[in-house]
C-alpha cells in the first residue's frame, strides 16, 4: 500500500468517525510561496479557512507585529475553538519545504509546537495532524522541535516481486516476478 492509499483508507475513517478533515497539498503551492514562511503560513491558513467554509477574513487576524508564526497559531486556537469536533489537518508533500532551509527550521518546530499544545490547551485537544512526506528528513532541527518524532509514524516498505507482479495484473501489464525488478517505475520502464 502506497502514501495516498494508505491516507485514503485514514481519510475514510476519520471522516466516519465526524472528524473535519483539511488538506493541504504544497504541490499546488507556488516554489515563491514555500521559500517564505509568512506566504507559506498565510496560503496555508486560506486552505484551512476555504475547506471548513468560514466567513473569516484572514487580514484581520494577521498581525505583523506578533509575525505569522503567532497570527497562525492564534487563528488557529480561534478556529479550534468554535468547532464542535475534531480536525484533522492533512499536510501533504511536506518534503517540498526541505529544501527552504530556513523556512523547515520554523514550519516544522510550528507544527510540533501544535502537537505539544495539543496535550493541555483545549482549543487545540481537537487538532490532529497527518504529515506526509516522500524523503528523509535533510533539515537539521532538534530533536525536541521535530515534529517526526513524536504521535504514531508510519514507514513504508517496498514492494516485493510478489505486489510488483499483483500491481502490474491490476493495470493490465504482463510482467512476470523474475527478481530483475524492484520497483513499479522499473516494472514500467521494462514493459
Amino acid at each position: 500500500m502506497g502514501k495516498s492509499s494508505l491516507a485514503l483508507r485514514l481519510l475514510d475513517h476519520v471522516e466516519s468517525e465526524g472528524y473535519r478533515i483539511v488538506n493541504i497539498d504544497f504541490t499546488h503551492a507556488s516554489s515563491k510561496t514555500l521559500s517564505d514562511l509568512d506566504q507559506l503560513l498565510y496560503w496555508t491558513m486560506t486552505q484551512v479557512i476555504s475547506q471548513l467554509r468560514l466567513s473569516i477574513d484572514l487580514d484581520d487576524h494577521w498581525n505583523a507585529l506578533i509575525g505569522s508564526k503567532l497570527s497562525t497559531s492564534n487563528l488557529l486556537h480561534d478556529i479550534l475553538d468554535d468547532l464542535d469536533r475534531p480536525l484533522l489537518l492533512v499536510i501533504k508533500e511536506l518534503n517540498l519545504v526541505y529544501e527552504y532551509e530556513d523556512v523547515s527550521k520554523n514550519f516544522l518546530p510550528l507544527l510540533r509546537s501544535w502537537f505539544e499544545e495539543s496535550k493541555h490547551a483545549p482549543a487545540m485537544k481537537k487538532l490532529r495532524q497527518l504529515l506526509i512526506y516522500s524523503t528523509e528528513v535533510y533539515v537539521n532541527l532538534d530533536i525536541n522541535l521535530s515534529p517526526f518524532n513524536v504521535g504514531l509514524p508510519i514507514e513504508l516498505k517496498g514492494f516485493d516481486g510478489d505486489q510488483l507482479e499483483s500491481l502490474a495484473n491490476i493495470y493490465g501489464y504482463r510482467w512476470k516476478n523474475d527478481g530483475k525488478a524492484t520497483s513499479p517505475i522499473t516494472m514500467l520502464l521494462s514493459t
